[in-house]
């Protein structure tokens, strides 16, 4: 599997609930074929979505790693006023290896783009 340099990718998208439709996932572009590392709560709006990509960029967040009740480790950002942003997309094989991302988030959160995926292309 080729890889290239890390690449943060924020996409604010569709949930499939009605009631909050919109969802903030975090993509690894740098991975050949790209990775989903994260997704967020849905949201009522998009200025929500939008505002928790914001603060991933900002680095205005905390980083915990925590054991899921399946025993096996995630990790999170939380947002400054403790407000859940996002959450690992898929458990980790240690707790190690949960806390290894936040260094790369760190690595590559100013660089990272914003993508609006709510809005069809024309």
């Amino acid at each position: 599997m080729a890889t290239t340099a890390s690449s943060l990718e924020l996409r604010i998208e569709k949930s499939d609930d009605a009631n909050q439709p919109y969802i903030l996932r975090a993509y690894d572009t740098g991975q050949t074929p790209e990775r989903k590392i994260a997704y967020s709560e849905t949201y009522k709006g998009k200025a929500s979505a939008q505002n928790a990509a914001d603060l991933i960029v900002a680095g205005q967040y905390h980083y915990t790693t925590f054991e899921g009740t399946d025993k096996r480790w995630y990790w999170r950002l939380t947002g400054l006023n403790n407000e859940k942003v996002v959450r690992s997309a898929t458990h980790c094989m240690s707790k190690d290896d949960a806390g290894w991302r936040e260094s790369w988030l760190k690595q590559n959160r100013a660089g990272a783009t914003i993508v609006d995926c709510t809005t069809p292309v024309a």
